[in-house]
């Protein structure tokens, strides 16, 4: 099977940990399940401002990947959630750019 993958810079808002449940810090390296118009998608985050904790914002690129047959198709200013897990939203995700794509296994 055929991926790609897609790399952005994000405008992060963490949930406070009241609303999501997660105390932990975003920091790069973490691979948060990426929710976008009801797929989700393997994410990483390839560097960030600052570790964010739970009600911080800052920037962070992310990478996705993106099975052939489940394209991604984002643009700027979209929001995506960053979820642990399948279901447990814990940020929020504005695109503010598209950095590249590529082919990857």
């Amino acid at each position: 099977m055929r991926h790609s993958g897609i790399r952005i810079l994000a405008r992060v808002l963490m949930l406070p940990s009241s609303e999501s449940g997660c105390a932990g810090k975003m920091i790069r390296g973490w691979g948060p399940v990426v929710f976008y118009k009801g797929n989700h998608y393997p994410g990483r985050i390839i560097a960030c401002s600052e570790p964010l904790s739970p009600g911080d914002e800052g920037e962070a690129t992310i990478g996705i990947i993106e099975p052939e047959a489940c394209r991604l198709d984002l643009a700027l200013g979209e929001i995506i959630e960053l979820r642990d897990g399948p279901s447990i939203k814990v940020a929020e995700a504005e695109v503010v750019a598209i950095v590249n794509t590529s082919d990857t296994m």
